[in-house]
C-alpha cells in the first residue's frame, strides 16, 4: 500500500515539472493512433468498393452466362435443327446482341462483351488488352476472375468461359458439328473439355456509389480530427488543473502515506504478536522451502533457536524422514501449479523430531494462499504427546471395563464345564468304591474331563489374546475375527437372552489391527446389550453383516432395541457421554471406538436409527456402520 501511494506521489510531481513534454508526447502518440485508424478505414473503404463492384459484375456475368446456357440448352433439349433460320439464335449471336442492348439501356455506364481469340463472329474478336487477359487465364487455370481498377472510378472485370460437354456439339470436331454450322463457319473447332473458349468482360462506371463511400470516409476523417482536437484541449486543461493543485495534493498525499504507514506498522506488530503468542508452533516456508517464520512456541517444541532456522531449508530437521519426502513432493507440486492436494487445508498426525533427535507425536495443519513466486505455506504445529498419553489412559480405562465384563463372561462360561468335571470326578470315585468302575466307563469319564478342560483352555486362550492388546499390523480374515469376538461375548449374550444373526462375506481380508477391531466390536455390542435390557426378553436381536461396497468394507451392527433418542444420537461418540448411571458406565466405549476406527484405522463409523422387518414383524433399532479400506 505504501508503494502504491509513493508511485502516485512521484508521478504527480513528474507531471507538474514535465507537463509540456508529456502533453506533446501524448499528442504525437494520439495522432499516430488516430492516423493509423484512419488509414485502416481508408483501406477498408477501398476494399468495400472492390467488394461492391465484384459482387455486381459477378451477378451480371452470371446473368449473361445464364442466357447463353439457356439458349444452348433449348437447342439440345428440343433437338432443334440448326439451319439458316435458327443459326442466329445461337449464343454466339444472341449473347452479343443482349449485352449491347443491356449496355445501351444503362447509358453505356456498364459495357458487357463476350470475346475470344478464335471467334466465329469476327465482331467477337478480342482486342490487344483482351488477348493479354486470355493469355493470363491460359497460364492460370485456377483463377476464376480478373479484376482491375481503371481511372475515374471505372472498373474492369473479366470471367473465363471454359468448354463443357455441351459445347463440343458445335466446337468439337468439325465433322460432328451440325451441317448448318459446318457450312457457315470454318473455324473455332477442335476444342476439348476444359479449354478456354473465350472471356466475358464488364467495364463498369460506379461514380455515384464511390462518391457516396468517399463522402462517408471524409465525414469520418472530419469527426476524428474534431475529436482529436477537443480531446487534446481537454487533456491540456486537465494537466493545467493538476499542476495548479499539485502542491495541495502532494501535502495531502504525504499525510495519507504517513498515516497508512503507521496503520501498516501497527498491523504488522499485531500480526507478529498473534504469531509469537500462539500456543502452537507457527512455521512459514517459501517456494525454496526456506523458513521465513519461526515463532517462540516452535523454539519450545523443537528446541532450535530462531536464528538457527530462519532463512534455511531445515524443515527436514523437524519432521521424521518417513513423512518428509511425501510432504516435499506435495509442496513442490503445489508451488509449481497452485493445485491444492491432500496435505493442504487438512490436519495430519505425524512424528516430529526435536534438536535432541527425540521423536514425538505432532498434529500439523497446512494452509496457503497461492500467489505465484510469492507463495508462502504456513504450518500450524502442536505437540500432542500429552494428548496421546491421555488417549492411551482412556483406552486402557475402556479396556479395563471390557475386561471386567469378559471376566464375568468367562466365569459364566466356566460354570458348566467345571460342574461337569466335578461331577465326573466324584462319580468316578464313587464308582470305584462300589466296584462298578469298568475300564470302558473309566475312559469315558476321563475323555469327558479332558473335553471340558480343553474347552476351558480354549476360553483362556481367547481371553489372553484379547487381554494382550498388542497393536500388531497384520493380514487377517474378517469373519474369523468376528467369530472369535462372538466367543468372547457368548456368555454375555446368553445371560441377556440376546440372539445374534450373522451374514458374512467370508472372503474379506483386512490388513490392520485385529485386536483393536475386536475392542470396537465389544463396545458396540455392549451398547446394544444395555439398550436391549429394556425391551421384551423374547425378541432381543443383534444382526451383524459384512460386505464389500465398491472398494470399501462395510461392517454393520444392527439391533432392535428401539433406537437412540434424536436429541443425543449426535453425541454418542463424545468422551464420557453416557445415559447410564455413573456406577454403570463411563461413556468411554463408543468414544474409543470412534478414535480407533477413524485415527487408528483411517476408517469411518456412522450411527443412525432404522426401521426394518424380520420374520414379518416390524422393528426399530440403532445401526452402527464401520467402513474400512479394502486391501
Amino acid at each position: 500500500m505504501i508503494q502504491y501511494y509513493y508511485i502516485i506521489f512521484v508521478c504527480k510531481r513528474f507531471i507538474v515539472r514535465k507537463h509540456n513534454k508529456i502533453f506533446i508526447g501524448f499528442a504525437i502518440i494520439l495522432f499516430i493512433i488516430i492516423g493509423g485508424k484512419l488509414y485502416k478505414e481508408y483501406n477498408t473503404n477501398k476494399d468495400l468498393k472492390n467488394v461492391i463492384i465484384k459482387n455486381e459484375v459477378d451477378s451480371l456475368i452470371s446473368l449473361i452466362t445464364s442466357f447463353r446456357k439457356t439458349y444452348q440448352d433449348i437447342f439440345i433439349k428440343y433437338n432443334i435443327d440448326i439451319n439458316d433460320q435458327t443459326v442466329n439464335l445461337l449464343p454466339v449471336k444472341t449473347v452479343k446482341e443482349i449485352s449491347e442492348q443491356f449496355s445501351k439501356n444503362l447509358g453505356n455506364r456498364t459495357i458487357i462483351k463476350t470475346v475470344s481469340d478464335r471467334p466465329r463472329n469476327i465482331e467477337n474478336q478480342a482486342n490487344k488488352d483482351e488477348l493479354e487477359v486470355i493469355k493470363y487465364f491460359n497460364k492460370n487455370k485456377n483463377k476464376k476472375f480478373y479484376f482491375k481498377e481503371l481511372k475515374d472510378n471505372i472498373y474492369y472485370y473479366v470471367k473465363p468461359l471454359y468448354i463443357t460437354k455441351d459445347c463440343l456439339k458445335c466446337h468439337g470436331d468439325k465433322k460432328d458439328a451440325p451441317l448448318a454450322i459446318q457450312q457457315r463457319y470454318d473455324k473455332s473447332y477442335g476444342y476439348k473439355i476444359g479449354d478456354l473458349r473465350g472471356i466475358t468482360t464488364i467495364t463498369i462506371n460506379k461514380q455515384d456509389v464511390i462518391s457516396k463511400l468517399n463522402e462517408g470516409y471524409m465525414r469520418s476523417v472530419k469527426v476524428a480530427v474534431t475529436v482529436y482536437i477537443l480531446f487534446l484541449l481537454a487533456v491540456y486543461f486537465l494537466i493545467r488543473i493538476i499542476v495548479k493543485n499539485s502542491k495541495e495534493y502532494s501535502t495531502t498525499l504525504e499525510s495519507k502515506i504517513i498515516q497508512k504507514t503507521k496503520e501498516l506498522n501497527h498491523e504488522k506488530e499485531y500480526i507478529h504478536t498473534i504469531v509469537e503468542s500462539n500456543n502452537n508452533a507457527i512455521i512459514a516456508i517459501d517456494k525454496n522451502y526456506k523458513i521465513k517464520t519461526y515463532n517462540k512456541k516452535a523454539q519450545i517444541i523443537f528446541g532450535y533457536e530462531k536464528e538457527q532456522m530462519i532463512g534455511y531449508d531445515y524443515l527436514y530437521k523437524l519432521i521424521s524422514e518417513v513423512y518428509y519426502e511425501e510432504y516435499i513432493t506435495y509442496l513442490k507440486h503445489y508451488f509449481e501449479t497452485g493445485e491444492t492436494n491432500e496435505i493442504l487445508n487438512n490436519e495430519h498426525t505425524i512424528i516430529g523430531i526435536n534438536n535432541k533427535n527425540e521423536e514425538f507425536p505432532i498434529r500439523v495443519s497446512i494452509g496457503s494462499n497461492y500467489d505465484g513466486d510469492n507463495t508462502i505455506v504456513i504450518l500450524n504445529i502442536s505437540d500432542i504427546t500429552q494428548e496421546k498419553r491421555q488417549e492411551e489412559i482412556l483406552y486402557q480405562q475402556s479396556k479395563m471395563v471390557s475386561m471386567g465384563e469378559m471376566i464375568g463372561n468367562i466365569a459364566h462360561q466356566w460354570r458348566q464345564p467345571l460342574s461337569v468335571i466335578s461331577v465326573t470326578a466324584t462319580g468316578s470315585k464313587l464308582q470305584k468304591e462300589m466296584g462298578v468302575l469298568t475300564d470302558e466307563l473309566f475312559y469315558q469319564n476321563m475323555d469327558c474331563i479332558n473335553e471340558n478342560t480343553q474347552f476351558l483352555s480354549k476360553t483362556i486362550d481367547d481371553f489372553k489374546n484379547y487381554i494382550k492388546g498388542e497393536r500388531e499390523l497384520k493380514l487377517f480374515n474378517l469373519s474369523d475375527e468376528i467369530n472369535s469376538f462372538l466367543k468372547l461375548i457368548d456368555a454375555s449374550k446368553k445371560s441377556h437372552q440376546i440372539e445374534v444373526f450373522r451374514d458374512f462375506d467370508d472372503t474379506i481380508k483386512l490388513n490392520g489391527y485385529p485386536n483393536e477391531l475386536t475392542q470396537c466390536f465389544i463396545n458396540i455390542f455392549n451398547n446394544s446389550k444395555d439398550a436391549l435390557d429394556n425391551i421384551d426378553e423374547e425378541n432381543r436381536y443383534v444382526f451383524i453383516t459384512t460386505k464389500i461396497v465398491q472398494d470399501k468394507v462395510h461392517i454393520i451392527f444392527r439391533d432392535n432395541a428401539g433406537g437412540i433418542p434424536n436429541d443425543i444420537i449426535g453425541k454418542v461418540f463424545e468422551p464420557y457421554f453416557t445415559t447410564k448411571h455413573q456406577s454403570q458406565g463411563t461413556g468411554l466405549g463408543l468414544s474409543m471406538t470412534h478414535k480407533l476406527i477413524t485415527q487408528g484405522m483411517n476408517g469411518t463409523i456412522e450411527v443412525r436409527n432404522i426401521k426394518f422387518k424380520y420374520e414379518n414383524k416390524n422393528y426399530v433399532g440403532a445401526e452402527f456402520k464401520i467402513i474400512l479400506q479394502l486391501n
